[in-house]
């Protein structure tokens, strides 16, 4: 749902908020920074007591029809299908698009959910995020990724997996997350000089 739908949907019901989530497809994901532009995704587990919020309730009705002939759903029309996983985009992560021209690494801290163009990975590690979006990681996953539409890079499970993170010692790594922490702050804009000195530094990290 959009901006608008939301307020309307909390002025009839307050309750309505615990249900509703920020919602991030993966051409939301830049390097070092997201730019969601007022997309919300409403959240009904398996379980959820749907009365308690008669607002969405009644929002859910208008879309009853195709609800119900659903493949992915839970016990009920209203409910999403089974997940895991859920609790995790409520804390703070790493999140990737699903392609992109380069790695391109971020952290959310706002509990945003994906869509299936966006992945996540569940820890607040800004050494991590460092590597990833390192020039010495991009230039090996250039070799190890399946690529699209133009050279475009696929960042899914089974190549993101094995990109091999660097030990260092913790004076290191406490300068690469001060690095990092720099380009966070900046939302990615003129920080080359920093990007630079994390390139130099993991790529010694690799014995590159």
């Amino acid at each position: 749902i959009d901006s608008e739908t939301r307020q309307q949907l909390i002025e009839e019901d307050p309750s309505s908020k615990d249900l509703i989530k920020p919602l991030l497809m993966g051409r939301d994901i830049k390097r070092w920074s997201i730019s969601g532009d007022g997309r919300w995704m409403i959240v009904t587990p398996i379980g959820v007591k749907i009365k308690e919020y008669p607002a969405i309730f009644d929002h859910l009705k208008e879309w009853k029809a195709a609800l119900q002939v659903r493949q992915d759903q839970g016990n009920h029309w209203w409910e999403l299908r089974a997940c895991a996983y859920y609790s995790e985009f409520e804390k703070p992560k790493i999140v990737f698009p699903d392609i992109a021209p380069r790695a391109r690494f971020a952290l959310d801290l706002d509990a945003h959910y994906l869509g299936n163009t966006g992945y996540i990975i569940p820890v607040q590690d800004l050494y991590l995020l460092g590597v990833l979006n390192s020039e010495a990681v991009n230039e090996f996953y250039v070799n190890l990724s399946s690529q699209v539409r133009g050279d475009y890079l696929r960042f899914i499970y089974q190549y993101v997996a094995q990109i091999p993170i660097p030990d260092a010692p913790k004076a290191e790594k406490r300068a690469i997350e001060n690095l990092v922490q720099k380009c966070l702050d900046a939302r990615g804009e003129n920080c080359e000089a920093w990007e630079r000195e994390i390139d130099e530094r993991v790529a010694a990290l690799y014995g590159l």
